[in-house]
């Protein structure tokens, strides 16, 4: 039985939509639970994947429908031959328009289905070759029994159908054998036929009355029963498969997924290029100290050449002969800071105005004999001795990390400066010191060391952000049709779901190793704890990311609504998860509100676990594992939902 069907019907049958009111039954059934087994569906637009071969499309439909390999290859010999497509292992997105019609009808046909549904299966082809196509379909139909379902605007094919439906303005228009509705309509060909249906569906006084009552009754109690020819044993052609081969629908996915790596640079570069780069782009410019910092020196000191080698090697150890100018510099490593000299203070002002200099010391004169006279008079120091030996020090601040590092270095080096005088004079040393003793019981109390706590948020950032990507990829699959066309053949959310896991599962493990590997061995990043846990929590981090980005995919219609979210998402995850500033900071309701973001947690236990050592008995470490759970759980349930109203 050859027969022609709108759009939403067609729909209907192949299962991406249900019906509102009716009923359609397949071999007897609403519904078949072999359904994908016995449909052949060939969508209007080609709905291939640009990266595959023809061959490998081929294969990839044939495993997805259970067929053993000596089958596939028979039929793909076959097919590929009566199609006239010589260069199989030609990729897709080189073909013709035509060229992948005919891989599509390839495609609707490599499992000898006993239901075909075909949309435009000519269109582009030349004129021989529709001829054979037709020749075919009509053969399968009379002689095998096999229900072909199609939707063409060449007319004249539909001579071939046993029965046509012509519809206009949603409504049937008529439905019948199509020479009977030639002797109807009193003409010889298709078209006429249609241009005489159309003119007196417009002269009908009751069109109106129709379409609000009829057409309303007519479609409520509308039936459409598909039957197996008894003509011949159908069963000879296409046997029989029970049920779905999950096992190979899930192989197939998979191999996909492996194709789609091998070819698309993008996939390449965003899951194992960028990690590389990113680990080490963030440990040479955020984690070493600045180099080559410009700073002005103003001094009175007609005997002091700032250009003097021997100025940083002075090493003056009787009392008060290490107070000069040479001696505070020589406390600085030569690679820190590029000491210039300024001739008067408006001068240093003006080059740092300019941005030429971060700031400027100005050392007063008579400098070393004010510092003398100061360590000997100590607490009975007057004013002029004690401004005397005084460093004025004016910053450029607004660089903060610069110029905070700057300020801590430069009085650092002043405490050494301070030192060394009174060790060389026999004073107590202890003196001079702060009377504040910092020590740290995690980490460290150096000011760049910070670096170390922001190593387990880049981390995780990276590996829940770069499964997210997998979105972008699902979206794409949907926009071309690929994704309807493999829910047809039987794929469905769980197979899709589990292959994405496992095939993602291998990349976020290696991006793990790519960040631990370079990160630790070359970069004294510590893990103090367990390594298993944290490469635990890093995975499961990844996994939510991977789940969350599929999630947002399938609420999304378009793919500028799934980028902008994304790209929404990923700087906002800086800031409100505490991977750089800290979440204490904010305001309590603030805080509440971002303890519920999926990775935020998870950083908190990540740094648990490398900077304090704690297991998984600790609380805030347990903790780190919940959101995965949760935020897994709850996208999976979306993802369902999402899925059904989809194909309602």
């Amino acid at each position: 039985m050859t027969l022609a069907m709108h759009y939403s019907e067609r729909a209907v049958v192949v299962g991406l939509r249900e019906l509102d009111m009716g009923e359609i039954t397949l071999f007897g059934q609403s519904r078949p639970h072999n359904l994908a087994q016995m449909l052949g569906y060939m969508p209007q637009d080609s709905a291939l994947l640009n990266l595959l071969t023809i061959v490998e499309s081929l294969q990839y439909f044939a495993m997805i429908y259970g067929m053993d390999e000596s089958e596939i290859k028979k039929r793909i010999d076959f097919l590929t031959g009566f199609l006239d497509l010589r260069k199989i292992n030609n990729v897709v997105r080189t073909l013709s328009g035509g060229q992948k019609k005919r891989v599509s009808l390839a495609i609707a046909m490599i499992h000898n289905p006993r239901i075909l549904v075909l949309d435009e299966p000519c269109v582009g082809l030349d004129t021989l070759l529709r001829q054979r196509i037709w020749g075919y379909l009509s053969d399968l139909s009379k002689n095998y029994g096999v229900t072909i379902i199609v939707s063409t605007h060449y007319l004249e094919e539909t001579k071939h159908c046993d029965t046509v439906g012509l519809m206009r303005g949603g409504r049937l228009l008529e439905e019948d054998n199509p020479s009977s509705l030639l002797r109807k309509c009193k003409v010889e060909t298709m078209q006429e036929a249609v241009l005489h249906l159309c003119r007196q569906d417009e002269v009908n006084l009751f069109a109106e009355k129709f379409e609000s009552q009829n057409v309303t009754k007519l479609v409520s109690s509308a039936r459409l029963s598909i039957k197996a020819s008894r003509k011949n044993n159908i069963h000879a052609m296409c046997p029989p498969r029970a049920k779905s081969n999950h096992a190979k629908i899930i192989q197939a996915l998979n191999l996909k997924w492996l194709t789609r790596r091998r070819r698309d640079w993008r996939l390449l570069f965003g899951e194992l290029i960028c990690p590389i780069l990113l680990s080490l782009i963030f440990k040479n410019i955020v984690g070493p100290e600045p180099h080559g910092v410009k700073f002005g020196i103003i001094h009175n000191d007609p005997s002091f050449n700032i250009n003097d080698p021997t100025c940083n090697y002075n090493n003056a150890t009787k009392c008060f002969e290490n107070v000069g100018l040479c001696d505070f510099l020589q406390n600085f490593e030569t690679d820190k800071f590029t000491w210039i000299h300024v001739n008067a203070y408006h001068d240093g002002i003006r080059l740092v105005e300019k941005g030429d200099l971060l700031g400027i010391v100005e050392f007063p004169a008579n400098f070393s004999l004010h510092m003398r006279n100061r360590m000997l008079q100590r607490n009975f120091a007057d004013n002029k001795t004690i401004d005397g030996s005084t460093l004025p020090v004016q910053m450029d601040e607004s660089n903060k990390i610069l110029s905070g590092w700057a300020r801590k270095i430069i009085m650092d080096k002043y405490l050494m400066f301070i030192e060394n005088i009174a060790a060389a004079c026999s004073f107590n040393v202890s003196i001079s010191k702060p009377g504040l003793q910092f020590r740290a019981i995690y980490g460290s109390i150096e000011l760049f060391d910070v670096i170390s706590s922001f190593k387990p948020g880049v981390i995780m950032l990276h590996v829940f952000l770069f499964p997210m990507g997998v979105a972008v990829i699902w979206m794409e699959d949907r926009v071309i049709g690929f994704e309807g066309r493999e829910y047809i053949a039987g794929v469905h959310l769980s197979h899709r779901i589990i292959s994405a896991i496992f095939s993602q599962s291998c990349i976020i493990l290696i991006q793990i190793g790519i960040f631990l590997g370079v990160m630790y061995n070359f970069y004294d990043v510590e893990i103090k704890g367990s390594w298993v846990l944290a490469v635990g929590l890093i995975y499961s981090c990844g996994i939510t990311g991977l789940i969350l980005g599929v999630m947002i995919a399938a609420l999304c219609n378009r793919m500028l609504d799934l980028i902008f979210i994304l790209i929404m998402l990923a700087p906002g995850q800086l800031f409100w998860t505490g991977a750089i500033w800290p979440p204490e900071m904010a305001p309590w309701i603030v805080r509440q509100v971002f303890a519920f973001v999926p990775i935020t947690q998870m950083i908190k236990a990540l740094r648990s676990i490398c900077t304090r050592g704690w297991g998984i008995t600790n609380p805030v470490v347990a903790m780190g594992f919940l959101p995965a759970v949760g935020w897994i759980t709850v996208s999976l349930i979306v993802l369902v939902l999402a899925e059904r109203r989809r194909y309602k």
